[in-house]
């Protein structure tokens, strides 16, 4: 229930990037799945996947298969991850300009004026 109360009351900028939510019982049972099989790192969905791998650092592993797979596929990955990145921000920045155009014109809107490449002074 105050899932769905959440979500009526959530900003359009979080709901561009929430990319679906999971439910609570997915990630119990990636919890659960990963604490059974000894996983340092526990992830649910591929973003959380991609970002587990990207974010591997000194983490222990649990095959040799899977420091292989970091290896060599972490440039690819880091690929994969600025798509959606600037996906995000391509929405992001479509959102912010329809606010900041509705504000101008007189219309109610919350976008205040900051430089479209989001740096502050």
């Amino acid at each position: 229930m105050l899932f769905g109360v959440q979500n009526t009351l959530k900003p359009e900028e979080t709901k561009v990037t929430d990319n679906g939510v999971f439910t609570p019982q997915t990630v119990a049972a990636d919890i659960a799945s990963g604490i059974e099989n000894w996983r340092w790192l526990i992830t649910t969905g591929f973003d959380g996947y991609l970002l587990g791998t990207l974010c591997t650092g000194t983490a222990p592993i649990h095959s040799p298969f899977v420091a292989l797979f970091q290896g060599v596929a972490t440039g690819l990955l880091r690929l994969v991850m600025l798509r959606y990145q600037f996906s995000f921000a391509s929405a992001l920045q479509k959102i912010y300009n329809r606010k900041l155009a509705a504000a101008q014109s007189g219309g109610f809107a919350t976008a205040k004026t900051v430089p479209s490449d989001n740096k502050t002074d």
